[in-house]
């Protein structure tokens, strides 16, 4: 996340967010498999305020928008063939 400093008590947040994971699980025969693969990504745009309470204490408050896209897959084989695939997505 970056942050901008407008003025003495406003900043502005710019962040992104990316997560990978692919993978593989035998079940106890080892004919089958199955494969789960998930990938996310976030973008978000934010404003932060800050309250001096005291000189030591200060208080931070704010808001984020961040949309984000998800996409998970999972496949299962069964002798080296596809016998199943679920396909997921979220925004």
């Amino acid at each position: 996340m970056l942050k901008q400093q407008k003025t003495s008590n406003t900043a502005i947040r710019y962040g992104c967010q990316l997560f990978v994971d692919v993978n593989t699980n035998t079940y106890q025969s080892s004919n089958s498999y199955y494969q789960n693969e998930n990938y996310f990504i976030s973008i978000s745009v934010g404003k932060e305020r800050q309250a001096q309470l005291t000189k030591k204490w200060n208080f931070y408050y704010g808001g984020d928008l961040a949309p984000f896209y998800e996409s998970y897959k999972q496949s299962n084989y069964e002798t080296g063939q596809l016998r199943y695939e679920n396909l997921n997505s979220e925004i």
